[in-house]
């Protein structure tokens, strides 16, 4: 009886238990089978990385030979070639130095004799054609080697050849910057020459730049670059080239290098799994160059960083490992852009574009596209804009999200090698609605396919499906209405002194913008929200790397990283050391007048005062002032007066050593070397030019600080404000004003085109809109239309004396921290209005 009881209890017992399995059976496929894998999407959560097209780059196998990629050449490669739209190409082949007559890659007429030369026809047919898409991609041109009649060899230059080899390098930038104008922007030095010198990598720095500096000298909007390292891995190496390079000041202005990863005694049976790891693990070379440069060259000169080449194979030989042909040379390549980006590389560039074994087009097939050429097709196309937060188990699933001006992006890698379904969580400013239609782009071993999934289905239990060893991105457009803001100016990079003032400024574009400042790795600062961060006195906790993101209600964007870096001490500290004013002379209001303050210990302050007219007509420059008249006054004193600049014989050698251009003897141009009283307190001066005779035209005031280098100290006297009043004319007679910062360290400064308010202290004419724009060289620093009464100026101003400016005039300010260098402010009214300005540059400590 007892076992039948028992029995019976163990029928119901297992009955029940079917039937709970059952039902959680039937509700689970009424629900959907759940994801085998999930990930969440941050969107309003930036990660301080912006992709750019530069990140998604090839090197040009084919690109030299004009048979292939001119226009007269393989109409295949070049449709393909656009179809990839890769924003960075970098032109580059071991045959580069080959003769060109016999070499279909070589680019050197005669290279093993002294009549080796750059054959200017050939470069022109195959570099005409290649490039035909548009946005036009930026090009790196790599100078590989030298001829074989500069080479020692070994493999090394011949060390009596360095002039010469720079020559040779700044004469392929004649042809192809100046007489073919192609505008090429990247110059690469050499390639994988650390192989050749790697016991002596000083040697090769000093080599480049001898060439850098030639190329420099040809077209100095050039970016030079060295030296494609090809074993990054060898620290010491590459500790001692850009150590060398950093003491002998070379005008690099990036360092490259290549990485194919080495596994297995590089015997090739590497595991899939192993190769997605060392994709993933591409970005580290990134950082520990960084880490190189930071340490010789500092935060005054950080260079940019370019990963030119990389590969699952460097044996091109070995066809053993073809992975590069297939699928998973797709996964391969999006893994690694995926990592260089996270690492922070200005750029990175594929090897290749179209060969046998590697190549994203086939060379041996006619040039179709392999499957990661969709890859290089939809990052360049979809995935450049704001890297935003995400989170999932990324050694099944990568995930890479980006906010950009037209929309939201996310690409989903699977390198787990089975099929996976995949769920989102969408947090933050996700897009409105769970009907929105998503784009779905998905790349695998059949090719590209398109399809639509709703935000509702992404989101769901059941996931989106992802086929083994696939690429998919996501794409979801927002709608018309509000345009997302831009990015105008980004913040600078600064090395300070404790202490000192910092000022860090983005300028942006777009109504309704809010802004939120973040130092990297402690999130958001508080209060830190105006276009404008400002750190009081900067001490060493506040050494790091900052960025600013900007939001609307259309989307976010955020500014290229900053780094601030802050010293204890500095021998020779950042200071203002020059103002020039080039506008037009008059008389009365219209008379040009710069004003100097002067603070510090110390006696007198030694200055070199110019007031250039007939010199400007030398120069090319009309309407030039024929007589000019310079007077310096300390309030309604006089102390001195000049219209013959060389009946002071101290002049012309100061300003030789100045850097001041020379002057024409006996010419009618007025300067002055003069020492002014200075003291503990701030002591004020002007400069008037006039013309002798009360005629006008078009001059230039020219003030330098002449201390002589072994007086320079952190407690010299120094100019505190430099300022000129003038009239701003239309079009080419708007007001330009140049300053110069000296020293090791950066300077913060308030700068001002103050016009409507100079009305105020009855100046007739008065500028009734100015705008205000900085430059440095040929990039816009900031601007500035209307200062709005922001609260860091009125502060800045209040604390360096300077007037008041009313809270909703029109006047124009910018306060930034600047590193060391030659600044241009320009003066326009807005509209091409005329009238009379007050321009100013303030030291703010």
């Amino acid at each position: 009886m007892a076992h039948h009881v028992a029995a019976q209890r163990l029928e119901m017992t297992t009955r029940r238990r079917l039937w709970c399995e059952l039902t959680l059976w039937f509700a689970s496929a009424l629900a959907g089978a759940a994801a085998s894998v999930t990930a969440t999407l941050d969107w309003d959560t930036p990660t301080g990385r912006t992709a750019t097209g530069l990140h998604y780059g090839l090197g040009l196998f084919m690109g030299l030979d004009p048979a292939v990629a001119g226009n007269s050449g393989n109409r295949t490669y070049r449709t393909n070639l656009a179809h990839m739209a890769p924003g960075l190409i970098r032109y580059h082949h071991g045959d580069q130095m080959k003769d060109s007559s016999t070499t279909s890659r070589g680019w050197v007429k005669s290279p093993g004799t002294a009549a080796y030369a750059w054959d200017a026809a050939k470069i022109a047919s195959a570099m005409t054609g290649a490039a035909a898409w548009t946005p036009a991609p930026t090009v790196m041109m790599t100078v590989t080697n030298w001829p074989a009649y500069l080479d020692d060899g070994t493999g090394k230059l011949r060390a009596d050849r360095y002039a010469e080899y720079a020559a040779f390098c700044a004469a392929l930038v004649r042809i192809v910057n100046v007489e073919q104008q192609r505008g090429v922007v990247y110059w690469e030095i050499t390639n994988e020459k650390d192989d050749a010198y790697g016991s002596n990598c000083e040697e090769l720095a000093a080599i480049i730049r001898l060439a850098a500096q030639a190329m420099k000298a040809v077209d100095p909007a050039i970016k030079t670059g060295a030296p494609a390292f090809s074993r990054p891995e060898d620290t010491a190496d590459v500790n001692d080239f850009i150590r060398e390079s950093a003491r002998l000041g070379s005008p690099l202005d990036f360092i490259s290098y290549h990485q194919y990863p080495d596994y297995l005694d590089k015997t090739f049976v590497a595991t899939d799994a192993t190769i997605w790891d060392q994709a993933t693990k591409l970005g580290a070379f990134t950082t520990a160059m960084q880490a190189i440069i930071a340490t010789h060259f500092g935060a005054a000169r950080p260079l940019e960083t370019f990963h030119s080449e990389y590969n699952i194979n460097w044996n091109w030989r070995n066809g053993s490992d073809l992975r590069m042909r297939s699928i998973k040379g797709a996964v391969w390549d999006a893994l690694a852009m995926i990592s260089l980006v996270r690492a922070g590389a200005t750029g990175a560039t594929a090897w290749n574009e179209a060969d046998l074994t590697f190549g994203k087009l086939d060379s041996a097939a006619g040039y179709v596209k392999r499957p990661a050429a969709e890859v290089y097709r939809l990052f360049n196309t979809l995935l450049t804009g704001t890297v935003v937060a995400t989170s999932g188990d990324e050694s099944q699933v990568a995930v890479f999200a980006i906010k950009n001006t037209t929309g939201h992006r996310c690409c989903l890698v699977n390198r787990s090698g089975s099929a996976q379904t995949i769920q989102l969580t969408f947090r933050n400013a996700t897009p409105a609605s769970e009907a929105a239609a998503w784009t779905v782009h998905q790349i695998t071993s059949a090719g590209l396919a398109t399809s639509t999934a709703t935000q509702a289905a992404l989101t769901a239990v059941a996931g989106l499906s992802l086929p083994a060893d696939s690429v998919t991105v996501l794409a979801l457009d927002d709608g018309p209405g509000l345009s997302p803001p831009t990015v105008t100016a980004q913040p600078l990079s600064n090395a300070v002194l404790a202490g000192q003032s910092v000022a860090l400024a983005i300028g942006a574009n777009g109504s309704e913008l809010s802004y939120q400042w973040h130092r990297s790795g402690r999130g958001p600062l508080v209060g830190a929200t105006s276009p404008a961060l400002r750190i009081a006195r900067a001490g060493a906790d506040d050494a790091g790397d900052y960025f600013c993101v900007v939001r609307n209600a259309a989307g976010t964007v955020q500014s290229e990283p900053t780094t601030l870096s802050v010293h204890t001490t500095a021998s020779d500290p950042g200071r203002i050391s020059n103002l020039s004013i080039r506008t037009q002379a008059g008389t009365g209001a219209q008379t040009l007048i710069m004003g100097v303050v002067i603070s510090g210990a110390g006696s007198e302050k030694p200055v070199l005062l110019r007031g250039v007219g007939p010199a400007l007509t030398a120069l090319g420059l009309g309407g030039a002032l024929v007589d000019p008249l310079l007077t310096v006054r300390a309030g309604d004193t006089i102390l001195a007066r000049n219209d013959r600049w060389d009946d002071d014989p101290r002049v012309a050698p100061l300003s030789e050593r100045l850097g001041a251009f020379a002057l024409p003897p006996r010419s009618q141009d007025a300067a002055l070397a003069i020492a002014l009283p200075a003291a503990s307190a701030a002591t004020s001066y002007t400069v008037q030019i006039t013309g002798t005779n009360g005629e006008s035209g078009l001059a230039l005031a020219e003030l330098y600080d002449a201390t002589p280098a072994a007086e320079i100290g952190a407690t010299m006297p120094r100019l505190i404000n430099v300022s000129a009043r003038a009239r701003v004319g239309a079009d080419s007679e708007i007001l330009i004003a140049g300053f110069t910062l000296v020293g090791t360290t950066s300077t913060t400064v308030l700068i001002r085109a103050v016009g409507p308010t100079l009305g105020n202290f009855g100046v007739v004419g008065a500028l009734a809109d100015p705008t205000l724009t900085l430059h440095r060289g040929d990039r816009v620093v900031h601007a500035s239309d209307n200062w709005s009464g922001l609260a860091a100026l009125a502060t800045a101003a209040d604390q360096v004396g300077a007037f008041t400016l009313p809270a909703h005039s029109a006047d124009s300010c910018l306060l930034l921290t600047l590193p060391p260098g030659g600044y241009t402010a320009l003066v326009r009214g807005a509209g091409n209005t005329t009238g009379v300005a007050l321009v100013e540059v303030y030291e703010v400590p």
